[in-house]
């Protein structure tokens, strides 16, 4: 390998491995999104009440954190593409850095949910909005875990760092 190509090596990502990158990423991000939005909903409910709403305020901290990595992302990539002037323009994978450790908090989160639903004492209404989180995050895991583990293991991860 020469010099020029090395140097492009480091620089950034080929064309196959870019359009891997966002064929997979299109799929999980497709893939998260009813349960994203399942989420969203019951920990906005959550959130109106006072025994919930600092659980609440962490799963949307989390959700706004993660969705905004991701339009930054997907923004970055369209303005990599549009770039005509310079067509080594690389795309950044800085912006998907909230999912180097989101698996990590989103289990967390988990216990969390679990603690809370354990105690007897809990009102049937905020069982049963703990019960839909708890659902939510269960289909949210594996997915954000595979996207976390595809972000860490990419030569170019911001999770490095």
């Amino acid at each position: 390998m020469n010099a020029r190509n090395r140097i492009r090596r480091q620089a950034g990502f080929t064309l196959i491995e870019l359009t891997a990158l966002i064929a997979i990423v299109a799929v999980l991000v497709g893939t998260l999104l009813p349960a994203v939005q399942r989420l969203e909903t019951t920990a906005t409910a959550m959130k109106r009440n006072p025994k919930l709403a600092d659980l609440a305020g962490e799963i949307l901290a989390l959700q706004d954190e993660a969705r905004s990595g991701a339009q930054t992302f997907f923004l970055d990539l369209g303005a990599a593409a549009a770039d005509t002037d310079d067509p080594r323009a690389i795309a950044s994978l800085d912006a998907l850095e909230p999912f180097c450790d989101a698996d990590v908090r989103l289990a967390s989160l988990r216990k969390e949910v679990d603690r809370r639903g354990a105690a007897s004492s809990l009102p049937k209404a905020q069982r049963k909005h703990l019960a839909e989180v708890s659902g939510a995050i269960d289909d949210l895991l594996p997915a954000v875990q595979r996207l976390g583990d595809l972000v860490r293991a990419s030569a170019h991860s911001p999770c490095a760092r």
